[in-house]
C-alpha cells in the first residue's frame, strides 16, 4: 500500500504550512485590527446576528487583505527549496528544487524554461485570487461620478 507521510507531499505542506505559519497570522491579525470594531457594534446594534456582523462588517471587507496573505504565503511556499529537498517523496520532485538542481547540472535553455512555468504558476495564481475582486471594484470615473 501507499504510505501517506512517505510516499506523498503531505509532509512537505504540513511543514511548509509550519514554516510560513507565523508570517500568515502576523499579515491576518494586521488586516483584521484594521476593521474597524465600532462598524460591527452598530451592525449588532441596527440588528445583525452575532454571527452575521464580524462576517459582514469585519471578514468581507478584509477579504482582500486576507487573499494577499494567501497569495504571499503559496509564493514563498512554491519556491522553498530547503523544505521541499527534503521532504519530496520518492519519484517525485517539486518545481523549485528541479529548478535548483538544473542550475547546476542542465542547460540555461531548461533553467529559463522551468523558470517561467514558476512565474506563470505565480501570475496564474495571483489572477485566480485577485479577479473575483475586479467586479466588486468601483472604476475611477464611477468613483468620480459618485463624488459630483
Amino acid at each position: 500500500g501507499r504510505n501517506v507521510v512517505r510516499d506523498t507531499f503531505v509532509p512537505l505542506a504540513l511543514a511548509n504550512a509550519i514554516r510560513w505559519l507565523p508570517l500568515a497570522l502576523l499579515a491576518v491579525v494586521t488586516v483584521l485590527r484594521l476593521a474597524e470594531r465600532a462598524v460591527e457594534d452598530s451592525a449588532r446594534v441596527e440588528g445583525e446576528s452575532d454571527l452575521r456582523a464580524p462576517l459582514r462588517m469585519t471578514l468581507l471587507p478584509s477579504a482582500r487583505g486576507l487573499v494577499s496573505t494567501w497569495l504571499l504565503v503559496f509564493a514563498l511556499s512554491l519556491g522553498e527549496v530547503g523544505l521541499a529537498s527534503l521532504l519530496y517523496p520518492p519519484g517525485g520532485q517539486t518545481l523549485a528544487v528541479a529548478v535548483f538542481d538544473a542550475m547546476h547540472y542542465a542547460h540555461e535553455p531548461e533553467v529559463a524554461v522551468m523558470c517561467l512555468v514558476l512565474v506563470g504558476i505565480t501570475a496564474l495564481a495571483a489572477t485566480a485570487a485577485i479577479l473575483p475582486f475586479a467586479a466588486f471594484t468601483p472604476s475611477r470615473r464611477r468613483h468620480r461620478e459618485a463624488l459630483r
